[in-house]
């Protein structure tokens, strides 16, 4: 496989709970390269099962193109949160799975990230809980 590195930028997440329900914002950073111009981010709540995970909805993160001049972009600001309009039920583990894709001045291709798999969470009665690894069924 033959890889090329036209740049770096960062993708920072942030996932909280508003009772039972969970929420993001994201942060783009540019860190070298052309200018990056964000097509879709995403934020997916996953459900935890044996075999393929369930899905229990997702939040888009709009960013702005990020350069060296303009190097950051919250999604959807510095202080808000997109929430996830599925309200999560007690007796179920979930996880969430973050995904984008970008295009970069002066190349034809889409470029996408791997998924980030984050911390799992339970018990979402009133309030869910954050549990880490090892990732148990």
């Amino acid at each position: 496989m033959n890889t090329t590195v036209v740049g770096r930028i960062d993708f920072v997440v942030r996932q909280a709970f508003n009772g039972a329900y969970p929420r993001w914002r994201g942060l783009l950073i540019w860190d070298s390269g052309p200018t990056v111009r964000p097509n879709l981010f995403w934020a997916d709540c996953r459900i935890n099962r044996s075999g393929p995970d369930g899905f229990c909805g997702n939040v888009e993160l709009d960013f702005s193109n990020i350069t060296s001049t303009s190097w950051r972009s919250w999604a959807p600001s510095s202080t808000g949160y997109n929430q996830l309009s599925t309200r999560l039920s007690n007796n179920t583990t979930y996880h969430d799975d973050l995904h984008g894709s970008f295009k970069a001045d002066g190349y034809s291709q889409t470029f996408g990230l791997g998924t980030i798999h984050t911390g799992r969470w339970r018990q979402c009665g009133p309030n869910c809980k954050y549990y880490q690894v090892p990732w148990l069924p």
